[in-house]
């Protein structure tokens, strides 16, 4: 029973190994959207169904910041404690955003920003 607990684990350690960082996760009942360390949607999934609504064009930022008239995407991301930390550009600019899951939607609501463009 070892044996086959091992190689059914062994795709998800591989594809752990392969990916690098793990993707940071955003979920409630309905839907589910990972996003990856450098700020890129990876997928916005419904949870009933398994549609992927994230159009196949590539992933985009998961967020953009507009600075006198110009915008900056996201470039990393970290979710801790149910902190959404934002880095855009290649600046010290970063946002912190206070999550809220809650059945039917998640809220953002922006704690703090730092930093210069």
């Amino acid at each position: 029973m070892r044996i086959l607990l091992f190689v059914l684990c062994l795709p998800v350690l591989a594809g752990t190994a392969l990916a690098g960082e793990a993707d940071l996760v955003l979920e409630n009942p309905l839907f589910r959207t990972p996003i990856s360390p450098d700020a890129r949607n990876v997928a916005f999934l419904d949870r009933a169904t398994g549609t992927d609504y994230l159009p196949a064009t590539g992933h985009t930022p998961c967020a953009v910041v507009r600075v006198q008239g110009k915008e900056h995407p996201a470039t990393a991301a970290t979710l801790a404690q149910g902190r959404l930390t934002l880095q855009f550009g290649t600046n010290s600019l970063k946002a912190v955003l206070k999550t809220e899951v809650r059945p039917s939607f998640i809220i953002l609501t922006v704690e703090s920003v730092s930093g210069e463009t």
